[in-house]
């Protein structure tokens, strides 16, 4: 029956709505059909369904859904084949519709497909997802949910526990009834548990009609298999203390250091007595001349094939201040023979000659560090947290892999000294995410993406604090020795048989890039809105092909690079940067912005979105609000400066009604039943702060409170006043006697949408005044402050020297929290074309 189905057929029937399934022979007959029978294969399985729907009582007009349900399709192929939504009646034109789209997905392929046919309900508020899939939840009981209505909060938590509520079996044969969206989250709760007790993570698709929530959609979590990255690959290592005896590589010196930034991080370290590893250099211009012709100097040999003894690392520097030319350039994986480390030498002077790069050149030789992990690491001179993205595997992985995020306030701002520092005192605030992926080496020493087994997934990638405490002093010590803001590569976990020290930095460069602001909630996409994904060479010409369309519907490009050659690419980064912009698409990068990737996708000036952004990056943050008074006192005891003043009186009194508005707009706003009860204790501490105020008591409000109810009723009843009017007795009303004909259908209405059709906004008015030397249009609105999101447009405007050109405005208003955001837009219309022209106007054309 297809996975979708079989889905559907395992949950509580009562959970979802009645559907039948048509057999893969459906798909069969209509693929091996000519084109002039076609229609009539659809015509006939059509006639069979409508009578298996009517069977259920699904008939005639009904709404349905038709949707595929493939044999073997997996939770990842969600949304891969069309479905249609249409009626019993006009099944057959559905029918035809589908067919066609899963022949051109599935083109030549003999894949088995289904096709469901279930009842639609219109989701009067709400449609959305409920998934405990790993990449959101470390632990199965917790569940993220997401409305895919646009709204300023889309995403609820469900947070299974036996000691809060426990739900029996019983649940499981009741419907999820909902009446209020704000219960949506707690009517998915028995579905939340029935998975969770089958013991098996699932995705769930949902939609909700006002009185129920129904399941439409249930797809089990791909298990996936992966490496541990604590566990150390079989490779020759050379041990610490011990330095090769070389004849033509040079070790390091401060001479290098003066011409190659990369030798000269080295040379720092050295300085501030950390650790490193023995490293040579190569930079003679007369031996690179004759590699790059094929001589290849003899002690030049017997060096490299002393080093391939263990596993080598090539990599290139360049004598430039240019920081992008020095960013990405070509290095090796692990080379275990000469012969493939010749090769990278000679093929790298090659590009260079063909890419026209004067600098001088050198290469840079030293033996593969092990290391369970890597971080990049902020840190400026005289600012006191320092941001660490850190990651399992290799350096690389951090480009464009989901990572954690790490915060450390080392508590002062100068660093005069190192005594002046007691990093135990550093607070570290760290957020671990899911992490699928790593860059790390295979068994041949390639550099390669690797899937993360669990529990390393969720695990976090730096496992001591006093790691991080060093990482954060010594790069701040860095920083302040080199003057400038940095970004810092490190090695984390590198067994202490190979280096003194578990962690050491191994790279920096100059940090200028701040990360810029922008919404929380990131850009939405549209239902017809596609993501590219690029994983390969073949993905990037795909992107080529979408830009020389007149209009491309990828509007999201996620960077997921599988092959090494793609990983360092610099020309990668450029191209899908260009083509961003084209399309007008977001690049959606789950990697690292203090990482090479992000500083070079930043040049290209394309739209890019961090997955995992550090949600506080500036040191001052100003609020000019009233909080509650252990607000402070919290702030400080995490070693952040609090600037408070205490108002009295009037000013007190204001500002507790100004609270009083925003912490009830928050309520509004809450999503979720325990969420709403949470912003309605922050309302009742309000009003209790004004009635201190008032010197008024809680039973004098309570008394006022009931004479109201008394005179005028409470809310219980839900009566809505729609409109109210006193018309003449001279008319057709006073025949009737009643000015609405049917008052008791508002009383029953089922939504307040259905009650005010009118929209946002609720009363608009424009007018045109003249003035002396010019004319003033006008357009006023009037919007209700509960309203989350609304446009109005003017009427034309004629603007130009005779008034021969229009405009339209238009505002949006769009809210989040007790802010108002307004944003008014100018278009031009399209020109009419004039049938008459002036006398005194020259002629359009010659001819």
């Amino acid at each position: 029956m297809g996975q979708k189905a079989y889905g559907l057929s395992c949950i509580p029937s009562i959970w979802t709505l009645p559907f039948i399934v048509a057999s893969s022979k459906l798909y069969e007959d209509y693929s091996r059909a000519t084109p002039r029978k076609k229609a009539q294969c659809i015509k006939w399985w059509a006639a069979r369904m409508a009578g298996a729907l009517n069977g259920i009582g699904i008939s005639g007009g009904t709404t349905v859904w038709v949707r595929s349900s493939g044999v073997t399709e997996t939770i990842a192929q969600r949304g891969r084949f069309h479905s249609e939504q249409t009626t019993v009646t006009d099944l057959a034109r559905a029918l035809e519709i589908c067919l066609q789209q899963i022949a051109l997905s599935l083109g030549l392929s003999s894949e088995q497909v289904c096709l469901i046919v279930q009842r639609a309900v219109v989701p009067i508020a709400a449609k959305g997802h409920l998934s405990d899939e790993r990449q959101y939840v470390q632990e199965a009981r917790d569940w993220l949910g997401e409305v895919e209505t646009p709204v300023p909060d889309p995403y609820f938590q469900i947070n299974l526990r036996q000691w809060r509520r426990r739900q029996n079996d019983a649940a499981f044969s009741l419907p999820l009834s909902c009446t209020l969206s704000v219960s949506i989250s707690r009517a998915l709760e028995p579905a939340a548990w029935w998975a969770y007790k089958r013991d098996t993570r699932v995705h769930f698709e949902w939609v909700w009609d006002g009185k129920a929530v129904y399941l439409v959609q249930v797809d089990e979590a791909i298990k996936r298999d992966g490496f541990d990255p604590t566990a150390q690959t079989k490779v020759l290592q050379r041990q610490k203390g011990t330095t090769p005896t070389l004849e033509c590589l040079k070790e390091i010196s401060e001479e290098h250091a003066r011409k190659f930034h990369k030798i000269k991080n080295v040379e720092i370290y050295k300085k501030l007595g950390m650790p490193s590893c023995p490293i040579f250099v190569l930079d003679d211009v007369g031996v690179l001349s004759k590699i790059i012709f094929g001589e290849i100097p003899c002690d030049l040999l017997r060096d490299i094939e002393k080093l391939c003894e263990y596993s080598l690392v090539i990599r290139t520097d360049i004598e430039t201040n240019e920081q992008t030319k020095r960013q990405l350039l070509p290095r090796t994986c692990e080379v275990r023979d000469s012969r493939a480390a010749l090769e990278f030498l000679k093929g790298t002077l090659e590009n260079f000659k063909q890419a026209n790069i004067s600098e001088p050149i050198a290469f840079i030789f030293h033996n593969f560090i092990p290391a369970v992990s890597s971080a990049f690491a902020y840190a400026a001179p005289g600012v006191r947290k320092v941001h660490i993205e850190c990651l399992w595997g290799l350096p690389e992985g951090l480009y464009y892999n989901s990572h954690d995020k790490i915060i450390v306030d080392t508590k002062k701002g100068s660093l005069a000294s190192d005594s002046t520092f007691d990093s135990k005192k550093f607070s570290i605030q760290y957020k671990k995410f899911y992490k699928g992926f790593c860059i790390a080496p295979d068994h041949d020493g390639q550099w390669v993406r690797r899937a993360l087994a669990a529990p390393y997934d969720w695990r976090r990638a730096i496992s001591k604090d006093e790691w991080i405490r060093e990482i954060a002093l010594q790069s701040r010590r860095i920083a302040e020795m080199s003057g400038e803001p940095l970004s810092i590569m490190w090695f984390v976990g590198v067994p202490l048989r190979f280096s003194s020290q578990p962690i050491f930095p191994w790279y920096h460069e100059p940090y200028l890039v701040q990360e810029r602001h922008r919404n929380a909630s990131r850009r939405r996409k549209a239902a017809w809105d596609k993501t590219l994904i690029i994983k390969n060479a073949a993905d990037v010409e795909q992107l080529k092909a979408e830009a020389e369309r007149e209009r491309s519907q990828v509007k999201q490009i996620r960077l997921q690079p599988a092959d090494n050659d793609l990983l360092r690419n610099k020309n990668l980064l450029e191209t899908v940067g260009a083509l961003a912009k084209k399309i007008d698409a977001v690049v959606y990068l789950e990697g690292g912005m203090l990482s090479h990737a992000y500083y070079q996708l930043i040049q290209t000036k394309a739209q890019i979105d961090i997955a995992q952004p550090f949600d506080q990056l500036d040191e001052t943050r100003e609020f000019h609000k009233l909080v509650r008074d252990g607000v402070p006192g919290k702030i400080t005891s995490g070693g952040e400066v609090a600037k408070i003043v205490r108002l009295s009186g009037d000013d007190l009194l204001l500002a507790l009604r100004e609270k009083l508005v925003e912490e009830a707009i928050e309520a509004l706003d809450a999503r979720g039943h325990d969420k709403l009860l949470e912003e309605l204790s922050d309302v009742e501490e309000v009003i209790d702060g004004i009635l201190r105020q008032l010197k008024i008591s809680r039973t004098e409000l309570n008394r006022l409170k009931k004479r109201k109810s008394i005179q005028s009723g409470g809310f219980e009843n839900g009566i809505v006043l729609v409109a109210t009017a006193n018309p003449s007795r001279i008319g057709l009303f006073a025949e009737s006697g009643n000015l609405f004909e049917d008052d008791s259908a508002a009383i029953t209405a089922p939504s307040l949408e259905s009650v005010d059709r009118r929209g946002a906004v609720t009363r608009r008015w424009e007018d045109k005044r003249e003035h002396s030397s010019k004319t003033e249009r006008v357009l006023r609105v009037s919007v209700s402050l509960t309203q989350d999101n609304w446009t109005t447009d003017s009427g034309e405007i004629s603007v130009g020297e005779r008034g021969d050109s229009a405009v339209r405005a238009r505002i949006t208003g769009s809210r989040e929290g007790s802010s108002m955001t307004l944003e008014v837009s100018l278009y031009t219309l399209p020109r009419q074309l004039d049938l008459f022209q002036l006398e005194d106007e020259p002629p359009l054309s010659s001819s």
